[in-house]
Order: structure tokens, then sequence, then C-alpha cells
């Protein structure tokens, strides 16, 4: 029997810039908004393979998420490993579910170690200072340059139909 697929459930956006990529996530993920996420974001970076990237992640208002979103993820970052050499990513959360991002993080980027370097932080400014200490310099950030998150549904609607 064919599993029937649920709306998508989640939100995101992304912003490239020269120096850095802003991404956006809010609400609660299921799987078919990951796969959407997913799909963009592997479309973009086909498109535009790089040796290295640095990404900042606002997080501050996304959810939970289903153990096969994270599982999905996980694919993602395996699928992304193949065109860096390097990936710098922070992350901005909030204090109550530091350690639930920490636990996703963990399990997302299982298996590609040496491609992804990430940390999760309370603010943008600590983020900076440790991108900075890598070596990756970046504009100084506000929250406010953050894209705002559009709902999956409605990136789904431009999105090709599978038979």
């Amino acid at each position: 029997m064919a599993e029937r697929l649920q709306p998508p459930h989640g939100a995101f956006s992304f912003a490239f810039r020269e120096d850095v990529t802003l991404i956006s996530l809010s609400g609660s993920w299921n799987y078919q908004c990951a796969e959407i996420y997913s799909n963009i974001l592997s479309q973009r970076v086909a498109q535009k393979p790089d040796k290295e990237k640095t990404v900042v992640f606002n997080c501050t208002e996304w959810g939970l998420q289903t153990p096969r979103t994270a599982d999905r993820l996980q694919e993602l970052s395996i699928e992304l490993a193949k065109y860096y050499r390097a990936l710098y990513i922070a992350y901005i959360t909030r204090p109550e579910i530091l350690s639930i991002i920490q636990y996703i993080l963990r399990k997302q980027y299982n298996g590609v170690e040496d491609v992804f370097r990430w940390e999760v932080f309370y603010h943008l400014d600590n983020a900076r200072d440790w991108l900075s200490s890598l070596g990756k310099s970046i504009v100084p950030l506000t929250l406010s340059d953050f894209p705002e998150t559009i709902d999956a549904t409605e990136y789904a609607k431009n999105m090709p139909k599978h038979s």
C-alpha cells in the first residue's frame, strides 16, 4: 500500500550572499517539508558548487521534527558533502532548544564530519567571532538580515509534479 503524503509543515528561506548564505528555519518540520528544503538546496548547490562555504542559520523559531525528517536532513548532508571541501556552519538558537538542536545536528552530520564544521550559539556576535577564528570573515549581521521564512506549502506550489 502506498504511503499517503501529508501536506508539508514548516517554513524556511534562503539569502545567498557573496560572503555567507543566510538560512531561516521555523515551525515544526515534517518529512515533506524536509524533502522540499532538500530539493531546493540540492539544486542550488549543484548549480553553484564551491570549495568552501560559510552558512549561518537562524533557528530561533525552529521547532521539533520527526525521525524521518532527521533522516532526510542527514541524507542531504551526505549529498552536499560531495560538493564542498569545507562548510562552516553557525546555528543561532534559543537556550530551551539547544540540546535538541545539538542532538539533531550530531545525527545530521554523522559520517561527514570531515566536511562540516558547525557550532550552535545563542548570540549572532558569538557565531561571527567563531567564524572569524576559523578565518571566515563575514560582514556584521543582525537577525533582521535574515530572510523571512516562507511556508513549505508555498514552495511546493512551484515544484514540478512527479507522477
